[in-house]
């Protein structure tokens, strides 16, 4: 499910695509985001995730759409947030949160890892977006097929020097 990450101090809050909050239904998340030390915005999505594997979306669909899924949901499709980029970053405290929209991608990507997000694979709340370049037809489909592999629906390509554009795909895609 795409997911946006606001979090300022302790106030976190998820929101889909179409911009409603779905916070109180991953509570596992926010709960995860609210330790983080920095305040900002992330973009990214949310995954059914169990034992290192990424469940199937139809086992997700058992989360979409509660305010407050029950202790035996959490427990049968626990999910982690994984961050595609950060599309603002500031420091905590009173500190404010700077824009990244405008920064090429390699940058907010070199950001994003540098946050140290706590990873799922080491028993922390988040992934990170698999990362790959591609310079041929026959790389890009490889990558394809490495993502079906992972349990992917598909790719999301684009420019390294491009900014962030919200809304639909463009040129940098």
């Amino acid at each position: 499910i795409r997911a946006q990450l606001h979090k300022h101090g302790d106030t976190v809050r998820l929101y889909s695509r179409d911009l409603h909050d779905i916070s109180s239904g991953y509570p596992e998340v926010v709960s995860a985001a609210r330790a983080l030390p920095w305040d900002g915005i992330l973009d990214g999505e949310l995954l059914g995730y169990r034992d290192g594997t990424v469940l199937p979306f139809v086992a997700l669909q058992v989360r979409l759409g509660r305010k407050a899924p029950s202790e035996s949901i959490l427990a049968e499709v626990p999910v982690v947030y994984v961050a595609f980029d950060v599309l603002g970053l500031g420091p905590g405290g009173a500190e404010p949160v700077r824009p990244m929209l405008d920064e090429p991608l390699q940058e907010r990507r070199r950001r994003l890892e540098a946050i140290g997000l706590p990873l799922a694979d080491a028993g922390g709340g988040f992934a990170l977006s698999h990362l790959v370049s591609a310079n041929s037809t026959d790389a890009l489909e490889a990558a394809f097929s490495a993502a079906r592999a992972r349990r992917n629906e598909g790719l999301m390509v684009k420019d390294p020097t491009s900014p962030y554009s919200p809304g639909r795909r463009g040129y940098g895609w």
